[in-house]
């Protein structure tokens, strides 16, 4: 049976992720900053785990927990440091939570699992970024900018880690309808997602995919 962390797996992608992979296979250890909130994921396939990305011990005390385990599948969903203002309104620490969340922590996270990834037949490391990364709007300048960063932290993860025969991969999606109560009318569903997740790490070990797009399709508004 294959094995798979999952960062992030309060609601949305991280949540769906969790669920579709078990349905495929995996036993999976889900993560979240508090534990209460993803309680009732545990099951036998799936084992919780409280893991804050800003807290450089909290990851630590967490691999040195896992760190016997071959790990087939890691996804870096996990993400936040939202602050809703312009670059000219925000301050340093703003900036810093947001990288710590985004790029810091998993960057520490996928190091540290680097043998574990090298014991699998045929690993997969997934980041998730996004089209407020590469594609920057004014009004959320910290999470714009480690959003970006994620897509750099990718690309030369992917570069280094083609020498120990683990793959990379970056998934950029648009916007996520990640809460009910907050549904949007144009969006992707926490699925698509989980579905980019499954086939990419369904490849053989000869093929990396690099980078992938995901945006929603805009018929609704045309009908």
């Amino acid at each position: 049976m294959k094995t798979a962390i999952v960062t992030g797996t309060r609601h949305g992608v991280g949540r769906k992720t969790v669920n579709d992979l078990v349905d495929n296979g995996y036993k999976v250890i889900a993560t979240s900053r508090n534990i209460n909130n993803i309680k009732d994921l545990e099951s036998e396939n799936v084992k919780i785990e409280e893991l804050d990305l800003t807290n450089f011990e909290q990851i630590k005390y967490f691999y040195e927990k896992y760190k016997d385990i071959t790990l087939d599948l890691l996804v870096n969903n996990a993400a936040g440091g939202i602050d809703p203002t312009t670059l000219v309104n925000s301050n340093p620490e703003s900036f810093t939570l947001a990288y710590s969340l985004n790029v810091s922590g998993p960057m520490y996270l996928t190091r540290l699992f680097v043998k574990n990834l090298q014991a699998s037949e045929n690993s997969t490391v997934i980041f998730i970024s996004s089209f407020a990364g590469r594609y920057p709007y004014i009004g959320q300048a910290s999470y714009c900018n480690s959003k970006k960063a994620v897509s750099g932290l990718s690309e030369l993860f992917r570069l280094e880690y083609s020498g120990y025969g683990i793959k990379v991969t970056e998934i950029c999606p648009a916007s996520i309808n990640t809460y009910k109560d907050q549904v949007k009318p144009i969006a992707l569903e926490s699925e698509d997602l989980s579905s980019a997740v499954l086939w990419i790490s369904s490849m053989p070990k000869r093929c990396n995919i690099n980078y992938v797009e995901i945006a929603p399709t805009y018929s609704k508004i045309f009908n």
